[in-house]
């Protein structure tokens, strides 16, 4: 027995990933493991013979004499397109130190599109199979047609299959312990199950990235990737058993449909992801053709019988192949990336492709990974193609950039001199613009806000004090004898202590939460969200001290600076509050003024808006600073 069969009936030694792949089986489906059991062994030998006519029954079939057989692989035999009915004869029997009984056995039949399949030798009555019927009829629940055994050790156990199909005769056949075969359905679910999650996660993600970047890029590629899965779906039996069960002739017409739609959003794709126009019209009307011939077989698919639907379409698809990798080629040589990357991904589906008709035919052995060769290479190939986007996005930009120096150098070259000038205007213009931007909402001499900015803000700062429960404090701040200062040294000294008590009680502030603006001349105003009355006078006197604690110096004089402060607490309901509140500071600045300035003022509460509560500081008592109270 060669290598091929000991690995599918169990003997030989095992490779790792079938080895890993059993064990993670066993683990999902609770199955004991048998520990030290030698393995059975069965002997399969396969031949057929070919009725042209279709007129013989099994007795007539029985009694053909061997030279009537044709030997086929124990793997399996593979007739391409035949009118003919087939009759493939089974002989099976049962070997190894752990054959001492019958044996529950499984035969399966692993190409699913077989039209009808009649299989004689288990009972009076044959076991009715096939693509063309509905899928509830088969005995086990499967993708591949599964027909229960019995196999007793020392004794041959002849079958006799009826085969006539209008899909490829494809006839793999293998024989397998019930458990063991369920053993390795299971790792083969799990791997049908991988892919299809790697599927619906990139659909998931390319159809966001279209709706996001409106770019049809992303649209033709998720039709070629949703009909590309449909189709290898429908070949392996899975869309049968969970889409379409109860639809046995739309179970044919799906495939060579499916094929052809994926060829026609592929060749759109191909020609939108490598800019064929861009190369080449010729290139770009030979792609426009191959989508056009590929509509076509889509629509034969409806129209036609099926095995010249699905013949129509294979040829097609060998076309497009053909074309589209030449066409590949040739842009990969002039140098373009992206191509070369459309090749290899390409190349990988393909594989998979190839390697399941090598598997069916019985060139390569009938296993896991070859059944699901499709699955792996598609599967691959849609994470690959997101590397592929990404290159051809970075191309784009590449060539932006290249089309962008050429430009600026040709400028340059012609008209250097007025690029010049325009550039001098155009830093200008944005200087300016930032310096306008910046005066929109800043003083420009202090650096702080500007009362513009201040009056935009009420409503907020109102809203803030709201949300958080606390209380809002309104300090209007003006500098003591400023205009005697000014008289006495000059605006520029003005302007420097304007300066220096800017930045003092900027300072004195708490940075992110505190509004501290310029309201006008020598006049100040902080909105400062506090818990209490105490928190605000504590604020008040911090604010008096930090500009009173230091003289600013000045063309080698120290000016002695104070501020007096009117402080008004209360509640920011809104705008209008807030505003309210500033007039009553105002008012108790004149207080503080009055009262010989370097002081801060409490507005009596009878004085405070209505929204405003009563005052922490007692009824009727203005409340001084301790500067003032000295």
């Amino acid at each position: 027995m060669d290598k091929a069969r000991q690995q599918r009936t169990g003997g030989g030694r095992r490779p790792g990933w079938a080895a890993a792949l059993q064990a993670l089986a066993l683990l999902l489906l609770g199955l004991p493991c048998r520990a030290g059991a030698e393995p059975l062994r069965y002997a399969v030998a396969l031949s057929y013979h070919e009725d042209a006519p279709g007129r013989l029954d099994v007795s007539q079939v029985r009694a053909l004499g061997e030279s009537a057989w044709k030997t086929a692989k124990a793997e399996g035999a593979s007739l391409g397109y035949t009118r003919s009915v087939v009759w493939f004869r089974l002989r099976i029997g049962l070997s190894g130190p752990a054959a001492t009984a019958p044996v529950d056995s499984i035969l399966e039949i692993g190409y699913p599109l077989l039209g009808d399949v009649q299989v004689h030798g288990l009972g009076p009555e044959p076991l009715q199979l096939g693509a063309l019927r509905p899928f509830a009829q088969r005995p086990i629940p499967h993708r591949h047609f599964l027909v229960p055994l019995s196999v007793a050790p020392g004794r041959t156990l002849e079958l006799l299959v009826r085969v006539r199909t209008e899909s490829s005769l494809q006839f793999p056949v293998r024989v397998q312990e019930r458990s063991q075969a369920e053993v390795a359905d299971a790792g083969s679910l799990l791997m049908h199950g991988a892919y299809i999650g790697v599927v619906l996660a990139m659909l998931a993600y390319n159809l966001f990235m279209w709706v996001a970047l409106r770019d049809q890029l992303y649209g033709w590629y998720l039709g070629w990737m949703l009909l590309i899965a449909t189709f290898v779906l429908g070949m392996s039996g899975l869309a049968y058993q969970w889409w379409w069960p109860d639809s046995p002739r739309w179970n044919l017409v799906s495939l060579p449909l499916s094929l052809s739609l994926s060829l026609v959003f592929a060749t759109e794709f191909f020609a939108r992801f490598l800019q064929l126009a861009r190369w080449s019209r010729t290139i770009r009307r030979i792609s426009s053709v191959i989508l056009l011939l590929n509509g076509l077989a889509a629509l034969a698919a409806l129209a036609l019988p099926y095995s010249a639907a699905v013949q129509f379409s294979i040829a097609c698809a060998m076309v497009t192949v053909l074309v589209c990798s030449a066409q590949a080629m040739v842009i990969a040589r002039r140098g373009e990336s992206a191509a070369r990357l459309f090749l290899f991904n390409f190349s990988i589906l393909l594989s998979g492709g190839v390697v399941m008709a090598l598997s069916k035919v019985g060139i390569l052995p009938h296993a896991p990974m070859t059944e699901l060769a499709p699955q792996l290479g598609s599967g691959v190939e849609l994470l690959l193609f997101s590397f592929a986007l990404a290159m051809r996005v970075q191309s784009e930009r590449r060539l932006r950039e290249q089309a962008q120096r050429e430009v600026i150098a040709q400028q340059t070259r012609l008209t250097g001199e007025l690029e010049r000038r325009v550039a001098e205007r155009t830093l200008a213009l944005e200087q300016a613009n930032q310096e306008l931007a910046s005066l929109s909402r800043t003083d420009a001499l202090t650096g702080l806000y500007n009362r513009r900015y201040l009056d935009e803000r009420l409503g907020e700062e109102a809203a803030r004090s709201r949300r958080s429960g606390r209380m809002l404090a309104v300090l209007m701040i003006d500098i003591d004898h400023f205009k005697r200062l000014n008289d006495t040294h000059g605006h520029a000294a003005g302007d420097v202590c304007l300066q220096a008590v800017a930045q003092r009680l900027k300072g004195a502030t708490r940075q992110g939460q505190d509004l501290l603006a310029r309201y006008g001349g020598e006049e100040f105003c902080l909105l400062a969200p506090v818990a209490d009355s105490t928190c605000a006078q504590q604020l008040a006197e911090r604010v008096r001290l930090a500009v009173a604690q230091a003289p600013v110096p000045w063309a080698g004089q120290s000016l002695a600076l104070s501020v007096s402060v009117g402080l008004a607490l209360g509640r920011g309901g809104d705008r209008d509050a807030v505003l309210a509140l500033q007039r009553v500071a105002d008012e108790a600045l004149y207080a503080a003024k009055a009262a010989g300035r370097n002081c801060w003022r409490l507005a009596l509460p009878d004085a405070l808006p209505e929204r405003a509560p009563p005052s922490a500081a007692g009824a009727g008592a203005a409340v001084l600073s301790p500067a003032a109270a000295g």
